[in-house]
């Protein structure tokens, strides 16, 4: 990813620009419960309707900000995400068209075309929702806990213990699904070679009646992707009922307790639902974090595929020749010339004479 990071250098205003946005809207998440709260002990129970008003008031207007926080954020992430995925294409092109023939063996046709389409929008997809909401997710978890435990240290617990272990999980689902998704690009790669050359010498296909042939060959290669792409989508949603199985059973537990300490008056009604509030959210978050993971997980493959090629180097009779000389003057003579190509004979004993301006074709 280290030089999918130096392009977003280009759009690191837009990025800050989103990033800032983002994190008014991570405040007020994170307030929105102890208002709450405030409304429930202060108002509600107090039956003091002044202060129902008053936070209610607060908690509208800190809504409506958030709101244009987030209309603009996404504003600013897709000016970013299309910005780096323009400028990632533009260099892919431009790199391809100093390929030698060698390069070519290395990367098929089907596949730069994937890279510069489907790849590229992988990235683009992974840079949008980080500065939207991948780094959001994180932080909300983080300071949902130190505002949990502000509230109440041994119902946070409860929180502290179960968080880490749902981490650990999709951490886990995260490197399976680097490497899954990683196949998926090189099956579609396979799948549109064979389309590639379907649509190219469909006339040799029915001259020569191989259509059945070509048939199967397309069904075997999307059986492939549509089994390797079952697995990863498999292990991807499998992810979310497991995690909210486990937030849910830790919100019950939050409950019984709860109803234990605010019988015993160690704990208000409005506290015990600022942090069911805070745990609610953050099982809302894991719901987001499996997505952001298949995100992630395609975006880390795409870049891979694409630092191949932009890792290329040109070779070095390349190297600053951008465009033909036309001053050029003498004349080229080959007199019975030879040339072998990877070990096959490619010209016998060629000869002929070029004069200045004069092109001669070899075809056979």
């Amino acid at each position: 990813m280290r030089k999918i990071i130096a392009y977003t250098m280009n759009y690191k205003v837009s990025a800050s620009i989103a990033l800032s946005l983002m994190i008014v809207e991570l405040i007020v998440e994170l307030v929105q419960p102890l208002i709450m709260a405030k409304i429930i002990d202060g108002g509600i129970i107090a039956e003091d309707y002044s202060v129902v008003t008053l936070w209610g008031s607060v908690l509208v207007g800190l809504s409506f900000l958030a709101f244009t926080a987030g209309i603009t954020n996404s504003f600013f992430a897709a000016h970013f995400s299309q910005g780096v995925g323009y400028d990632l294409r533009r260099d892919i092109f431009a790199k391809v068209q100093h390929f030698t023939h060698e390069n070519f063996k290395q990367f098929s046709t089907p596949g730069l075309v994937t890279k510069m389409t489907n790849d590229v929008t992988q990235i683009q997809s992974l840079l949008f929702m980080f500065v939207r909401i991948a780094l959001r997710a994180p932080l909300f978890i983080i300071f949902a806990l130190v505002m949990s435990f502000s509230i109440s240290v041994p119902l946070s617990l409860i929180l502290v213990i179960a968080v880490p272990l749902f981490l650990a999980f999709l951490f886990w689902v995260l490197k399976k699904g680097v490497f899954l998704f990683k196949l998926v690009q090189h099956e579609l790669d396979g799948l549109n070679t064979v389309i590639r050359e379907n649509l190219t010498g469909i006339r040799l296909i029915k001259g020569f009646s191989r259509e059945k042939f070509e048939s199967n060959r397309f069904l075997n290669v999307n059986r492939g992707l549509m089994k390797t792409n079952k697995r990863a989508l498999w292990l991807m949603e499998v992810a979310m009922p497991v995690v909210m199985l486990g937030m849910n059973a830790s919100i019950l537990i939050i409950l019984w307790l709860g109803a234990d300490k605010l019988g015993l008056g160690d704990i208000q009604a409005g506290e015990l639902v600022a942090i069911i509030n805070y745990a609610t959210r953050i099982m809302f978050t894991f719901s987001i974090f499996t997505f952001l993971i298949m995100v992630f997980s395609r975006g880390n493959a795409s870049a891979e595929r694409i630092e191949e090629v932009l890792d290329v180097k040109a070779p070095s009779y390349l190297e600053g020749k951008q465009a033909i000389q036309k001053d050029l003057a003498g004349d080229v003579r080959f007199e019975r010339v030879s040339f072998f190509h990877s070990q096959h004979p490619a010209l016998h004993e060629v000869s002929f004479h070029a004069s200045p301006g004069e092109t001669v074709g070899l075809l056979g």
